[in-house]
């Protein structure tokens, strides 16, 4: 029953670091997909400076939200992995 908990978190924390990857490197993507709806929000026009500010904020977010996922996933799949490699020897 151990075993299988184990196994069931290093799968889960490998999502979760690979989907934190996916994150942080299709940040920029979805920062001006983000911008781009903002604009037809507001009717296809917008301020430089407002456009730029939604871009960069939302970059920013994905880029650290997809950091975080991928630190805890990448460090929960080294102690699994380690519990795992215990448990076969």
């Amino acid at each position: 029953m151990k075993k299988k908990v184990v196994i069931t978190a290093l799968v889960l924390m490998c999502v979760m670091f690979i989907v934190g990857l996916a994150f942080i490197f299709t940040a920029p993507t979805m920062g001006q997909n983000a911008g781009q709806r903002e604009i037809i929000r507001h009717g296809g026009s917008m301020d430089t400076h407002q456009f730029e500010r939604v871009i960069t904020t939302n970059t920013t977010a994905f880029t650290v939200g997809g950091a975080v996922l991928a630190l805890v996933g990448g460090l929960g799949m080294l102690g699994s992995g380690y519990v795992v490699l215990r448990e076969i020897e």
